[in-house]
């Protein structure tokens, strides 16, 4: 068990991995050092999925709400 705090993010339309998957077997882990994050409509690399790939600013672009989520959890850490 870790005591060091993990923020693991996975976007709601990841097609590579399953995100329920992914989040079920850390969740039976029963690791309070983990916080589980699922980005509503953000991919993979946590691209929002709903605007057009042409209006992507790059593939290394998060979603305003991952970006988020992740400063939040990091300031609070």
């Amino acid at each position: 068990t870790s005591k060091t705090p993990i923020l693991f993010i996975i976007g709601s339309e990841d097609r590579i991995v399953s995100s329920r998957d992914e989040i079920q077997t850390l969740e039976r882990l029963n690791n309070p050092s983990i916080t589980i994050s699922l980005i509503s409509g953000a991919d993979h690399y946590l691209n929002d999925e709903t605007e057009a790939r042409e209006q992507r600013k790059s593939p290394y672009h998060m979603a305003n709400n991952a970006l988020k989520e992740i400063m939040t959890w990091t300031l609070e850490k």
